[in-house]
This record gives C-alpha cells, sequence and structure tokens, in this order.
C-alpha cells in the first residue's frame, strides 16, 4: 500500500511575504481612496469658498448695515444667506465667442439672468435682466483705456472688452452694482448657438409658445407645443420684432425655453453621468467662463437634481419702457431692493 505524501507545508518566509504583500496593497488602495475622498472633499470646500469670496451687504440709503452678515431693512432684520450661490449667465448672438476681435467688435449681452441657487434647500431662482435695463457701464476706449461709467443699456458692457473674459467681467461689474453692490462673481457666457448645440444633444427640447412666430421659414403659432432642436431653437430664443415690447416678450420665451433644457439637460447627466463630460467638451467652443473644477464639483453634488426647470421660479424686475434713440428700460429701485433682500436674505 503506498504510502500517502503529506501536503507540504509552505515555509514561514513565504507566508511572511505573502501578508506584507497583502498589507502593502491594502495600504496602498487605502491610500488612494483616502486622496480621492480627500480630494473631493477639499475641491468642494474650495468650490463653496470661491462662489462666496468677497460676500459682503448691499448699500442702499434704506438699508442699515449692523455687521458683516447683517441688515436691517424696513425696521425688519435680516441675515445674508450663505447657501445661496450665485451666477450670472449671459447670452451673446455671435459666433467664434472664444475669438478675441477687439473692443467694440465682440457683440453685446442678448439675454441675461442672474441664477440664486439655494443649495441647501435645492431652489432655483432666476431673475431676468432686461438687455435694455439703463445701468452704470465702465467703458472703454478703442484702445482700451478707461473712460469712466456712464448710464447705458447693459447689453453694451460686453461690447467694452478685448476679450469673452473682460467682456463678461464689465457685465457682470454693471449687474453687482445694478444690485447694490452683492457680490457676484461667478459668470457663464454662451453663444446663442451653444444652446441651439446643446438642445441637439439632449434630444429636442419641448416647450408650449407663448406667441405666435413667423420668420425665415420658420413658423410657430401660439399655445402651439413643439419639440426644438438646432435652428428652431435658434429661432425660438432669438427672434425679436422691432415695437417697444418686442425683447420682453423674447424674455418670456427665453424663461421657457431655459427652463425646459435644463430640466432635459440634468436629467439626460443624471440618467448618464458619462453624458456629463460629452456635453462639457462640445460646449466648449461655444462658452466662456470663470466656474472652474472646484466650482463645478461644489455645484453637481449640492445643486443638481431631477426636473431642475420646473422648480425653477423666476422674479421680475419691474421699471418703465421709454423710446429715445433706442428703447430704454428704467428700473424702479424700491422693487429691486425689495426682491434682493426677499431672494438672497432671510430673516435674523
Amino acid at each position: 500500500m503506498e504510502e500517502v505524501k503529506k501536503e507540504e507545508k509552505k515555509p514561514a518566509k513565504d507566508k511572511k511575504r505573502g501578508k506584507k504583500i497583502f498589507i502593502i496593497v491594502l495600504s496602498v488602495v487605502l491610500a488612494l481612496i483616502i486622496l480621492l475622498v480627500g480630494t473631493f472633499f477639499c475641491l468642494r470646500y474650495l468650490g463653496f469658498r470661491g462662489f462666496h469670496k468677497n460676500d459682503k451687504n448691499i448699500k442702499h440709503d434704506d438699508v442699515i448695515v449692523d455687521d458683516e452678515d447683517n441688515i436691517t431693512y424696513k425696521g425688519e432684520k435680516y441675515r445674508l444667506n450663505k447657501d445661496i450661490i450665485s451666477i450670472l449667465i449671459i447670452g451673446v448672438d455671435r459666433r467664434d465667442i472664444n475669438e478675441n476681435k477687439g473692443i467694440g467688435k465682440n457683440g453685446q449681452a442678448d439675454c441675461i439672468f442672474l441664477a440664486a441657487i439655494d443649495t441647501a434647500k435645492k431652489n432655483y431662482t432666476f431673475i431676468p435682466i432686461s438687455r435694455e435695463s439703463m445701468v452704470d457701464v465702465e467703458v472703454h476706449t478703442a484702445s482700451g483705456a478707461y473712460a469712466g461709467i456712464q448710464k447705458e443699456q447693459i447689453c453694451l458692457a460686453y461690447a467694452y472688452g478685448s476679450t469673452p473674459k473682460e467682456c463678461s467681467k464689465n457685465v457682470l461689474k454693471s449687474v453687482s452694482r445694478m444690485f447694490y453692490g452683492l457680490n457676484i462673481n461667478s459668470y457663464v457666457t454662451i453663444d446663442l448657438e451653444g444652446l441651439s448645440k446643446l438642445s441637439e444633444m439632449v434630444g429636442g427640447v419641448e416647450v408650449t409658445s407663448p406667441e405666435t412666430l413667423s420668420a425665415s421659414g420658420h413658423r410657430i403659432t401660439e399655445g402651439q407645443t413643439v419639440t426644438l432642436s438646432g435652428e428652431d431653437a435658434l429661432f425660438f430664443i432669438r427672434d425679436r420684432e422691432s415695437d417697444i415690447d418686442a425683447n420682453n416678450r423674447r424674455m418670456v420665451r427665453q424663461k421657457i425655453f431655459l427652463s425646459a433644457l435644463l430640466s432635459k439637460t440634468g436629467n439626460v447627466i443624471l440618467d448618464d453621468f458619462t453624458k456629463l463630460g460629452e456635453i462639457y467638451n462640445s460646449l466648449i467652443p461655444y462658452t466662456s467662463t470663470n466656474i472652474g473644477l472646484s466650482k463645478i464639483t461644489y455645484f453637481a453634488t449640492s445643486s443638481l437634481s431631477r426636473d431642475i426647470g420646473s422648480s425653477i421660479v423666476y422674479k421680475s424686475i419691474e421699471g418703465t419702457m421709454t423710446e429715445t434713440e433706442y428703447s430704454e428700460f428704467n428700473i424702479n429701485e424700491e422693487q429691486l431692493l425689495d426682491l434682493i433682500v426677499e431672494t438672497f436674505y432671510i430673516k435674523a
């Protein structure tokens, strides 16, 4: 009868080596996880700080500043809401947005929205700003020399810059002055054709038209529900007649389109996060922004939700339209002040 061979035992030295390798691998994996988590929270923190850099109270004769975060307005105490981030959205109707054509040749800001996003409640408030609003604008000569501040349509602020960054920051400065010094330091400037491109990428955007539009081979009737993509989308947000209320009607259409587009885009990304990179890269030729990776990380992790568009609350700035050499929208300052306190402050 054959003697059964006993299983040879591994030398103690090999066991120790295997255990050591396992500990090394585990340590590396844990280190990578800690690094990734740390990087994420670091980016998120830097994003929060970036949005709130230079936060300060508004300045107005009717506002009593109690301290750096608190004010008294109309006998009530208010505190600056640190959960709100502000992003200025600027729509420019021109191709080659990133090409520097020089002062006065980069187009105008055709649509302007100030987004106030409450990251704690995930509430979105959008404040449309008429391109015809008469505000203080920094003007520059053709050579780029600063020439002072004068009252002009806010759309012209974009023209006083030689680069998209300079143009956008000049609009941002005018909006901040208009909002009594409110801290607004983040912007996204996009060529309207970029919105057209985005509508194609997400499979079209469904809207119900508030008016009848007919021009350049396009026709949409009042009350008609259509899915807009590409050139049809561009027509819907760009078309404007020449009467005094034409821009106000266009702003209504832009609000409808923007809400639908944000909902569709957000849902597409939430369904497949790989789409985020694809959309971002496709929009680069059409956009200029100072929102970097840290701000994007903070915004995406604190604010993104399904059907964003349906949760947007639009708050209108009141004023009067007058017709001189061009249309002028003169802001109701008291109503705007009420709107600012209501949106960016909370009762203390």
